[in-house]
C-alpha cells in the first residue's frame, strides 16, 4: 500500500469494519492459522509451513527512491514468497499493472542476499484480493506469467507470478468452490463455509478489542501525520517560488531581506532557505 492509497483510505468506525478494512484484513492475517488456509485457498496448494505474517512489512532500501508498505508478506517452507493485498479502493488496471511490478522488483531486491547470484531469486506471488473487477472482462480470477508472445505455451520461467481476484464478479464457475465461498464473503455475503465462518467470527472478535481498535486508531493517527507532510510539503513548494519570483523582480535583495519582507519565519524559512540555495 502507497502513501498516496493510504490518503485516499475513506475510514469507518472500527465497529462496522470487515474483511476488507485494511487494519482488520492485516489484524485478522496475523493468525498464523487463518493466513494459511487462506493462502491455500487462493493458491490451490498445500502449505507444510510458513513463517509468520509480518504486519505491514516495510521495505525501505538504499536503491529505493520511495518505501512502500506490503499489506501481508509471507514465506513458507520452500522459500516461496508472497505478498497478499487487500484492494478495496478502485484502481485502473495500469496503476495496478505498475503497482505490481514495482512490489516485485522490490521483493527481490531484499529475496536476493548481498553478493548471491540472481539464480538465487525464489519463487514469488503477488495477490491482489479486489472488491473490484481490475480487469473489467468479469473473470474471477486473473493469473499473469511472463509467456512468449509468438508461442504461448513457452514460459519465460522467471518464477514470478502475479494474481487478481474479483469479488465483485457474477461468474464464479472457474474457481474452486473454497476460493468463491471467500470472494462471496468478502464482497459482503454470508458466511458459507468453516473457513469463512472462522474468518468472520474473528472480525467480530476484533470489533470488541480494545487493543485492536487501537491500532485502528494509531493507522489513522498515521495518515494524520502523512496528510501533514503532504500540506507542509505543499506549503513549502509554494513558499519558494513566491521567494524566487520576488527575487527576480527585486535583483538588489538578497535571500534573506526577501524572507523577511514576506515574513517567513522558524522551520519554513530553512527549508526555503535550504531549496534556495541548492
Amino acid at each position: 500500500m502507497s502513501d498516496e492509497e493510504i490518503l485516499s483510505t475513506q475510514f469507518e468506525p472500527w465497529e462496522q469494519a470487515t474483511i476488507t478494512n485494511a487494519v482488520m484484513f492485516r489484524l485478522v492475517m496475523e493468525k498464523p492459522g487463518l493466513c494459511k488456509k487462506l493462502l491455500e485457498r487462493l493458491l490451490n496448494i498445500t502449505i507444510s509451513k510458513m513463517e509468520i505474517p509480518e504486519f505491514e512489512k516495510d521495505f525501505r532500501e538504499g536503491m529505493v527512491s520511495r518505501g512502500i508498505r506490503l499489506d501481508i508478506y509471507i514465506e513458507d517452507a520452500d522459500g516461496t514468497a508472497i505478498d497478499i493485498e487487500m484492494q478495496a479502493v478502485t484502481k485502473s488496471k495500469e496503476e495496478l499493472g505498475k503497482r505490481a511490478r514495482y512490489y516485485q522488483s522490490i521483493m527481490d531486491h531484499n529475496l536476493l542476499a548481498k553478493g548471491q547470484h540472481y539464480t538465487k531469486l525464489r519463487k514469488s506471488y503477488i495477490i491482489f484480493i479486489c472488491t473490484f473487477d481490475p480487469y473489467g472482462t468479469g473473470l474471477p480470477r486473473y493469473f499473469f506469467s511472463n509467456i512468449c508472445v509468438a508461442d504461448n505455451s513457452l514460459e519465460l520461467c522467471d518464477e514470478a507470478y502475479k494474481i487478481f481476484f474479483n469479488a465483485s464478479a457474477v461468474n464464479m464457475d472457474n474457481i474452486t468452490k473454497d476460493q468463491r465461498a471467500f470472494l462471496k464473503y468478502v464482497n459482503g455475503g454470508l458466511a458459507e463455509d468453516d473457513f469463512t465462518r472462522e474468518l468472520d467470527s474473528t472480525v467480530k472478535e476484533y470489533r470488541e478489542d480494545k487493543r485492536k481498535k487501537a491500532t485502528y486508531m494509531t493507522f489513522q493517527q498515521d495518515i494524520m501525520e502523512i496528510e501533514a507532510r503532504g500540506e507542509m510539503r505543499g506549503e513549502l513548494k509554494m513558499a519558494v517560488q513566491t521567494v524566487r519570483n520576488f527575487m527576480s523582480k527585486n535583483p538588489q535583495k538578497d535571500v534573506n531581506t526577501v524572507m523577511d519582507d514576506l515574513s517567513y519565519e522558524g522551520e519554513l524559512r530553512e527549508q526555503i532557505l535550504k531549496h534556495i540555495m541548492q
